[in-house]
């Protein structure tokens, strides 16, 4: 991952081009693909090795590991993309990756949660457009 990041660092050009220092852990469950790119704020605090899908195929391992990282000083974020790939299985409804019954108030303060959380990324954003999107945001909730 070290020239991956040092490519990013390199690419980067604050008010122009945002690099990022990044990778996407995949798991694929029966054939099915669940997504996440998962971004640092510090390609200098990069872990030598990234939580793979080899280590875990649940995502919630992979929240586990990410929650160390924090706790080590190291910011990230995970996004989960192409859910259409997932048959379903990346946003569960009744039952978790692990065949758990979903306590449905816990699922809704955890989305209103991660709402929030991404409402604070983006008011720590550069420039007046950043704080506008979190108003908005913040609106909606």
């Amino acid at each position: 991952m070290e020239g991956n990041n040092d490519a990013a660092n390199a690419a980067n050009q604050p008010g122009k081009f945002t690099a990022f220092c990044s990778y996407e852990w995949t798991s694929t469950p029966r054939a099915q693909n669940m997504h996440r790119n998962v971004f640092f704020k510090d390609c200098a605090k990069v872990p030598q090795m990234p939580f793979s899908s080899l280590d875990s195929q649940a995502p919630e391992d992979l929240w586990d590991w990410m929650d160390g990282q924090r706790k080590a000083g190291n910011e990230l974020l995970a996004i989960s993309h192409n859910a259409n790939l997932s048959n379903g299985i990346m946003y569960p409804t009744e039952v978790d990756f692990k065949g758990r019954p979903i306590d449905k108030v816990w699922a809704d303060a955890r989305d209103r949660n991660e709402r929030l959380t991404e409402i604070k990324q983006i008011k720590g954003g550069v420039g007046d457009a950043s704080a506008a999107v979190a108003q908005r945001r913040i609106r909606q909730l």
